[in-house]
């Protein structure tokens, strides 16, 4: 957070965020979390030694878990960007408590941190 303590105030300075279309934002998270069902859904066949529905995909049997999660959590990530900011209104983009801007321009927004 920007501020300046004057005389017991405190002095507060609007900053930007990074932003990007948020149907680019929509479109990464539907492909991280089909990924991730994929991935289980190949891992869970070769455990229990079915042959995989997508057999072009390599044998992802001892780390599958590992990046199916990690996909899921990139998608769960993703989501929690999202924003539709309406006409003559702004959003507030806070990550973990702490102020990282606004976004002024309207439509469906996804914002990154600085």
């Amino acid at each position: 957070m920007i501020h300046q303590i004057i005389l017991g105030r405190v002095k507060m300075e609007e900053r930007k965020v990074r932003k990007t279309n948020g149907y680019l934002g929509l479109l990464l998270t539907l492909v991280f979390v089909i990924l991730a069902v994929i991935v289980f859904l190949n891992t869970v066949m070769e455990a229990s030694h079915i042959r995989p529905f997508l057999t072009f995909l390599r044998s992802f049997f001892p780390w599958g878990w590992f990046l199916a999660t990690g996909f899921l959590l990139l998608g769960i990530t993703l989501t929690s960007g999202l924003t539709i900011v309406q006409p003559n209104m702004g959003a507030v983009v806070i990550f973990f408590g702490d102020y990282k801007g606004t976004i002024r321009e309207n439509g469906q927004r996804t914002s990154f941190g600085r």
